[in-house]
């Protein structure tokens, strides 16, 4: 069964109003999907994957976040002109194993910074 938050009142969704039929929220028995113009545009399924423009997972040791398109695809991450944009990778929720290895760029240099054994080994200028 699915439920649709789009504008119309079901038993089983609360009162939400809007003329948009083909946007909202779809929730089926093991998914949810985000709809816009009548189009699935992001699905978290019943394994808690979080898939953006398509609904089949990635390659299984790395398919938690999948983002596909027809065309070019990528991801941008935005900081403040004097920050970094950091992406960690981790094996533990504190000390230094949260951030074991990382790529991050500083906006306020210019440069590229990736590290392994949460140490700093490779900076491009």
């Amino acid at each position: 069964m699915t439920t649709k938050i789009n504008g119309t009142n079901t038993a089983a969704s609360p009162a939400i109003t809007g003329a948009d039929t083909d946007t909202g929220l779809s929730f089926g028995t093991d998914t949810v999907n985000i709809n816009t113009g009548g189009t699935t545009r992001a699905t978290v399924d019943s394994a808690g994957r979080f898939l953006i423009g398509t609904t089949t997972e990635g390659e299984a040791a790395s398919d938690d976040l999948t983002i596909a398109t027809d065309a070019h695809t990528g991801m941008t991450i935005r900081s403040g002109s004097s920050h970094d944009c950091t992406i960690n990778f981790s094996d533990a929720t504190s000390g230094s194993g949260e951030y074991a290895g990382w790529l991050q760029y500083n906006h306020t240099n210019n440069h590229m910074l990736f590290g392994t054994d949460a140490t700093e080994k490779i900076r491009i200028l």
